[in-house]
C-alpha cells in the first residue's frame, strides 16, 4: 500500500472498519513510513463530541455549508497529509501495454465479435426453424382433432400390356 492509499483508508482503519487483510497491509506500511505514522497519530488523537440539535441546525442549515467545510478542512488536511503522498488522478495516469498484448487483445476481441455474429445467425435460423415446426405441429393437431374418413379406393382396371409392341 502506498501513502495515498493509506491516507484514504486511515479513518476506516482507526474506526476498526477494515478487513483483516487490508488492516495488515496498512500496518505493514505504517511500520516503514514515519510520515504516515504521524498522520495516524494526529488522526487518532482527535476527539469528537456529538452536536446538539441546535448546533446541528446552525451548522448544517447554513447556506454555503459545503463550501465553508472545504475552506476549513482543506488546509488542515494538507498539513496532516504526508509529504510522500502524491496523488495522481486515475484519469491522467498513463498506461502502457506491450504491442503483442494489444494485438492479442484485438485479435481476441475480433474473434469474439465474429463468433457472436455467427451464433446470432444460427440463433435466428433456429428461431425460424422452431416457428416452422410449431406450425407443422399445430396442423397435425388440427388433423388429429378432426379425423377424416379415408377416401374409397377406385376399383382397379385390368390392363393388358404387351412388351413387344409397347402398348396397352
Amino acid at each position: 500500500m502506498d501513502c495515498a492509499g493509506l491516507s484514504d483508508r486511515l479513518a476506516a482503519y482507526l474506526d476498526g472498519q477494515l478487513g483483516s487483510a487490508e488492516s495488515e497491509l496498512l500496518e505493514a506500511h505504517l511500520e516503514r513510513c514515519p510520515d504516515c505514522v504521524g498522520l495516524a497519530d494526529a488522526m487518532s488523537g482527535q476527539e469528537f463530541a456529538p452536536l446538539t440539535e441546535q448546533e446541528r441546525a446552525n451548522i448544517c442549515g447554513a447556506e454555503d455549508f459545503w463550501g465553508a467545510m472545504d475552506c476549513a478542512l482543506n488546509p488542515a488536511l494538507e498539513k496532516l497529509s504526508p509529504t510522500c503522498a502524491t496523488r495522481v488522478d486515475w484519469v491522467h495516469r498513463r498506461v502502457t501495454l506491450p504491442l503483442p498484448m494489444v494485438l492479442a487483445y484485438a485479435a481476441a476481441f475480433g474473434l469474439a465479435v465474429i463468433w457472436g455474429a455467427n451464433h446470432m445467425v444460427r440463433a435466428e435460423a433456429a428461431v425460424e426453424s422452431a416457428a416452422t415446426i410449431g406450425q407443422e405441429l399445430e396442423q397435425e393437431r388440427r388433423l388429429a382433432a378432426e379425423p377424416r374418413t379415408a377416401p374409397r379406393p377406385q376399383p382397379y382396371r385390368l390392363v393388358n400390356h404387351t412388351p413387344q409392341r409397347d402398348t396397352f
